[in-house]
């Protein structure tokens, strides 16, 4: 299944572990204009300010770019710059 890579900033990763910590094995949900983009459960405390969001199996890598493309779209409004989200090859 396709894997999406994302490194959080300096100021997001302590937010994002202290979120995670206590809100495990629970879904994640991040929405885009009122409507689910995903909602992966948290596995474990993220708090080296980079995660994995594991894909559903039958996700596509076209799939998993295009979502890793929108989330660096949210992150990074109006940039084209180094993405930090992405989605590796399998």
């Amino acid at each position: 299944n396709p894997t999406i890579n994302v490194v959080l900033t300096s100021a997001g990763k302590d937010a994002f572990a202290k979120i995670t910590r206590e809100h495990l094995k629970q879904q994640l949900v991040i929405l885009f204009d009122g409507k689910i983009l995903i909602a992966p459960v948290i596995q474990a405390e993220i708090a080296g300010g980079r995660a994995v969001i594991s894909l559903s199996h039958g996700t596509t890598q076209d799939d998993a770019q295009k979502l890793a493309d929108t989330l660096n779209a949210l992150a990074y409004p109006g940039s084209s710059a180094t993405q930090p989200v992405t989605a590796p090859a399998k």
